[in-house]
């Protein structure tokens, strides 16, 4: 079954799921958390600010969707973000 899947290309030959396929996953000096708690500090600023602010720092993300990851961080549990009408601040 594997070698009619590795035939059609749905298998790598040594791997139990298959090739990897996409780009490398980014490799960024500070982490999401890091970048935000940097550019958020002493100010308010909307989610989309604060995108904009991280992208500013060079930080590089590894999804189509980096405001889903930015809202991971911003909703968290630990650093508890104040979020007052949508602007979040520490």
């Amino acid at each position: 079954m594997d070698e009619a899947l590795g035939a059609m290309g749905l298998r790598g030959k040594d791997s139990y799921y298959g090739p990897k396929t996409g780009a490398p996953r980014a490799r960024n000096e500070l982490s999401l958390k890091e970048a935000v708690l940097k550019v958020i500090e002493g100010k308010s600023m909307t989610k989309h600010e604060i995108l904009d602010a991280v992208l500013g720092l060079g930080y590089v993300f590894s999804t189509d969707d980096p405001l889903n990851s930015l809202g991971v961080i911003l909703y968290g549990k630990k650093p508890k973000f104040k979020n007052d009408h949508g602007k979040f601040s520490l």
